[in-house]
């Protein structure tokens, strides 16, 4: 809004000390009803002819516009005592002055235990652990600077060639990255019970905002990130994320005969794994915490935690429990090793789509009450009842709310459940470590998270006093050549705008007549 408004004024106005000044404020107080009333009275002004005709911007009613801000800079935020607390107010300005900050440097915004990362150009304030890296989605110099950043950017994997042996034929199994120009065929010619048929293809070929790659395409990968301080959870949180995964792998079995003379058939299936989990822990690791390789999604194993898992594979080891399809569960022993076993499941594991390519949007909400309208979404496990308890006075039972894509504008959560937290894990001064884990077994895909927020004072507003939502813009935002694209939360520039600040240049006279002429 900023930079739009600057433009579309500066082309009729020249640059002054005056000018100057208004700018100064609508950075520093961006989005303050002031700085509107303050914005309207350009318009106005512009209206009345301001910039219109040469060296209009000197005359007396722009003066005076102009004087409006001098003469009220010191004083443009007493209009809002009669109207809010002195602590409200702070809060506000401190908001709005840390969104300012992104417009110059790519690090999370922090108001009161809250952050926002637009997107992952910078990593300030998270902790990186296993085969977490970020990623431009294609390789890239300029963002391939550390053991972190674009390390997790390679797409072909595979495993050795598996070689079985039976009565009358040998079976050749084969595991690789899929190829999307070629897996479109698998449906109708080789596929086999798993197939994933419906997904997009990664976009590994062009830059995209840089991203927190959880885990790469390949492997035998296990990784945490955690953002680098415990933030307040027990009296409510609000947080929202958006994910992707792509460029799963691919399974193939070739049967022959003994000879290797006659091939008999083939079948093929593109399935990735594992998937990941939002989780919330106290581990005694702290942001050192990182599960062992395998399987449960990189949270088996951590004690004092409690996972929201987005799982894509099928385990057949736990035949009878798991779910076959894409799910959503939640899942915690309280202080005991987590797991991803049916003995830690609190809730229905519900099926929706994760890995088909697309781009999806996650709310988690904990209340630390009962909320009675969303009890129709409630689900449980007897693995649940222990945990709905009341501790104290502030410590009684709360409701945690996964919502999903559509069902954040609908208010409809995927899953819902009453919950204590503070029954649940044991807190030091009622904080938690918070992050994402992930993991790949010898079927893998990448994990990607795009954007993330994270706020303790629901609802979760921006600068514009206007509930937090991720508006995707995946074009280039800035003109400098090495910009970021950038998903934002609301249109704002990475980069400083490099279009020189200058009248528009005039290449006729000004009698001349321009276009067509009849």
């Amino acid at each position: 809004m900023y930079n739009s408004t600057r433009h579309e004024l500066d082309e009729l106005c020249d640059r002054t000390p005056n000018s100057e000044a208004f700018w100064e404020g609508y950075v520093d107080y961006i989005g303050s009803k002031t700085c509107k009333h303050y914005y309207d009275m350009v318009r106005d002004a512009r209206e009345r002819g301001c910039g219109e005709k040469d060296k209009a911007l000197r005359g007396t009613e722009c003066r005076e516009m102009f004087q409006w801000y001098v003469d009220n800079k010191e004083n443009k935020w007493s209009h809002f005592n009669n109207r809010i607390s002195r602590d409200r107010f702070r809060r506000r300005r401190m908001r709005i002055r840390a969104v300012c900050a992104i417009l110059l440097f790519p690090a999370p915004s922090t108001v009161d235990a809250e952050f926002v990362y637009y997107d992952f150009n910078g990593t300030t304030g998270l902790v990186l652990n296993g085969k977490a890296a970020t990623s431009s989605c294609a390789p890239f110099k300029p963002t391939d600077y550390s053991k972190y950043a674009g390390a997790a950017d390679v797409r072909e994997a595979t495993l050795e060639v598996t070689l079985t042996e039976q009565l009358e034929a040998i079976r050749l199994e084969t595991r690789d990255t899929e190829n999307h120009t070629t897996s479109g065929r698998i449906a109708v010619e080789t596929a086999m019970l798993g197939h994933r048929d419906v997904f997009q293809a990664s976009e590994e070929k062009r830059r995209c905002p840089v991203r927190l790659r959880l885990t790469a395409s390949q492997p035998h990968q296990v990784s945490s990130v955690w953002y680098a301080q415990q933030l307040p959870v027990l009296q409510g949180f609000e947080t929202r994320f958006t994910f992707q995964i792509t460029d799963q792998s691919r399974r193939c079995f070739e049967v022959k005969d003994q000879n290797f003379g006659l091939h008999e058939y083939q079948s093929c299936a593109v399935h990735g794994g594992d998937g990941f989990a939002f989780v919330l822990h106290s581990h005694q690791n702290r942001t050192a915490t990182l599960a062992a390789e395998g399987s449960n999604m990189g949270f088996a194993g951590l004690q004092n935690s409690l996972a929201i898992e987005f799982d894509t594979w099928f385990n057949d080891k736990n035949a009878g429990e798991d779910v076959f399809y894409d799910h959503v569960a939640i899942y915690s022993r309280g202080q005991k090793s987590n797991t991803d076993a049916e003995n830690a499941r609190m809730s229905a594991a519900v099926v929706h789509d994760l890995a088909d390519g697309k781009v999806h949007v996650v709310k988690i909400r904990y209340y630390p009450e009962l909320k009675y309208n969303y009890m129709p979404y409630f689900s449980a496990t007897t693995n649940l009842t222990k945990f709905i308890k009341d501790v104290s006075e502030g410590r009684r039972v709360g409701t945690l709310l996964v919502f999903m894509d559509d069902g954040i504008k609908n208010d409809k959560p995927i899953l819902a459940i009453p919950i204590n937290l503070a029954a649940t894990l044991r807190l030091d001064s009622d904080e938690a470590f918070v992050g994402f884990t992930a993991s790949t077994s010898s079927s893998w895909q990448k994990h990607d998270v795009l954007g993330w927020y994270y706020c303790t004072e629901p609802p979760c507003l921006d600068q514009y006093d206007t509930e937090m939502t991720f508006d995707f813009d995946y074009n280039e935002q800035s003109m400098y050549s090495t910009a970021s694209h950038s998903n934002t939360l609301y249109p704002i520039f990475i980069y400083p705008d490099t279009v020189s600040w200058a009248k528009r240049q005039a290449y006729f006279a000004a009698n001349q007549k321009v276009g067509l002429v009849s």
